[in-house]
């Protein structure tokens, strides 16, 4: 059973979750705040640091937890949480600066790479199709294409899956890409959300596809998959990933691969958590 689920629509968690729970006398919810770091007693998180989003500079406050600690993975300013892996930490800029100091010796222990014009003329040739394009939809047909593209996405591969509808999909997906294909737009390349819309088409209907070909192939419910057809996990799939690639003929395959070992320093790890 999916508990995001009310009245047939899906609601947020803190709707799901947090509003039944804001009268509890041991919940205090801070809002517009930005946690700095976990603190934690040998490997226990005891608390965190934070402060308020609209001063990020100002001394944060501690706050201490009675019994546990919850990362919350970009529950608000996603763009933001994403980049910090969940938690606003100064972790990312450690990340950054580590990804900086390989990229440097990258740079010095390998040659700059060739440039294929021929590839950034058709790059180029490609960004620009919208201008010319059919345009049998007008203006807005960008927009109606991806609107489209969410509606038949959430009603057959949503929450919710079953092997004939997302077969469906498919279908549907590929006379989205056709209509993506003769889309046309306006105006100039500045400030142009009606041409960066027709150009993340391609992206989407891949994206698209690849989560509707992976969920076919993935036979079981497992996580947030949940297949209605196929309600139980299977054991043979805790053990591959499905992964979406391009075939010889051009046309997206997905494959089933074994998933790695864990190793010796990280199943150490998960024991000593248990």
């Amino acid at each position: 059973m999916c508990r995001t689920i009310k009245n047939g629509r899906r609601q947020s968690a803190a709707v799901a979750f947090l509003k039944p729970a804001r009268g509890r006398p041991n919940l205090r919810v801070l809002t517009d705040s930005i946690v700095h770091r976990v603190i934690f007693d040998n490997k226990r998180a005891v608390g965190v640091e934070c402060s308020p989003s609209a001063t990020p500079r100002a001394v944060p406050k501690t706050y201490r937890a009675a019994r546990e600690v919850f990362a919350s993975s970009a529950s608000a300013r996603s763009a933001t949480g994403a980049r910090a892996l969940g938690l606003h930490l100064e972790g990312p800029f450690i990340s950054l600066q580590r990804a900086g100091a390989h990229a440097a010796r990258f740079v010095k222990d390998h040659r700059a790479g060739k440039i294929d014009q021929g590839e950034v003329d058709a790059a180029a040739r490609a960004a620009l199709a919208p201008f010319e394009g059919e345009g049998s939809e007008g203006s807005a047909g960008p927009y109606r294409v991806q609107h489209d593209l969410q509606e038949m996405m959430q009603d057959m591969v949503g929450i919710v899956r079953r092997e004939s509808e997302m077969a469906l999909a498919l279908e549907h997906l590929a006379k989205l890409r056709a209509r993506a294909a003769r889309v046309r737009v306006d105006g100039n390349r500045a400030y142009n959300p009606g041409w960066h819309t027709a150009i993340d088409l391609r992206n989407l209907i891949t994206v698209s596809e690849a989560v509707a070909r992976s969920a076919l192939e993935r036979k079981e419910s497992r996580g947030a998959h949940f297949r209605d057809d196929l309600p139980a996990p299977d054991p043979a799939f805790a053990r591959v990933n499905v992964v979406a690639k391009k075939g010889p003929d051009g046309e997206m395959r997905v494959e089933r691969r074994p998933i790695p070992e864990i190793p010796a320093e990280l199943k150490q790890i998960i024991e000593e958590m248990k």
